[in-house]
């Protein structure tokens, strides 16, 4: 039982098929921020964080979708941080789905210019027209808060509000294939920055380590944990491993 989720985490190099789940990883933009597309038999499929923000990126989702014969049925964001977001509207318009997001993260759609500029991608990853074209589609369109779901046939991921990394974070608990998707709040050895919001960030990191102690570190030690960034880990290896938590 245990080499099976060791293999899911040693083979996730792409992609992952858990019983009636498929979880295919692109690692997009300059930040190598994680999207998803998690998708069922029926392919239907729920994209998670698309920040796709290049022509050939852009390209590499949609093949991936369009060969698969998937049908998009949810765009769900995490957090509104830019790299997360930056694929919004090209799902949006190639395939149909509004953005899915916490409202408390609404705020964070007037800072974007300000991270393009800071994060470096103003002007040398993305020019200000498309950037500011992109952003028009960054509002949110259904609002997901605490114990919401987002659901496929066969596949039903819960919401979870994880405020500290930002104050409208959310993760996605899928408890039938034990996987959890944890945005920026939580990776394999380390955990969200707590500088962003403009708040002290002491207290949002005590607030961010507190709400993953009650909120992720409880569910089963064999739970699969998908990033935002880097690679995927385990409940147990957290536990016993981060030095944050």
């Amino acid at each position: 039982y245990f080499s099976d989720f060791k293999e899911r985490l040693v083979s996730f190099n792409g992609t992952v098929v858990i019983n009636n789940m498929e979880i295919k990883r692109f690692v997009f933009n300059p930040l190598a921020e994680n999207t998803y597309v998690v998708s069922n038999k029926q392919g239907e499929a729920i994209v998670i964080d698309p920040g796709c923000c290049n022509n050939a990126e852009r390209n590499q989702i949609a093949g991936y979708i369009k060969d698969n014969n998937l049908t998009i049925k949810h765009l769900v964001n995490t957090h509104l941080h830019l790299d997360h977001v930056l694929g919004n509207r090209f799902i949006a318009e190639t395939f149909g789905a509004k953005t899915e997001a916490n409202p408390k993260d609404a705020h964070l759609i007037e800072d974007m210019a300000f991270f393009a500029h800071a994060f470096g991608l103003m002007g040398t990853y993305i020019t200000e027209e498309e950037f500011f074209g992109e952003i028009e589609f960054h509002s949110i369109g259904k609002e997901l808060k605490e114990k919401d779901t987002v659901e496929i046939e066969g596949i039903t991921l819960e919401v979870r509000e994880v405020p500290g990394h930002t104050m409208g974070h959310i993760v996605l608990y899928e408890k039938s294939e034990q996987c959890i998707f944890t945005g920026d709040c939580l990776f394999r050895g380390s955990i969200g920055r707590t500088d962003l919001e403009g708040k002290d960030p002491q207290e949002m990191q005590e607030m961010l380590t507190e709400n993953i102690r009650s909120k992720i570190l409880t569910l089963p030690g064999e739970t699969v944990i998908y990033p935002g960034h880097g690679n995927s880990s385990t409940i147990d290896f957290e536990k016993k491993y981060n030095p944050y938590i």
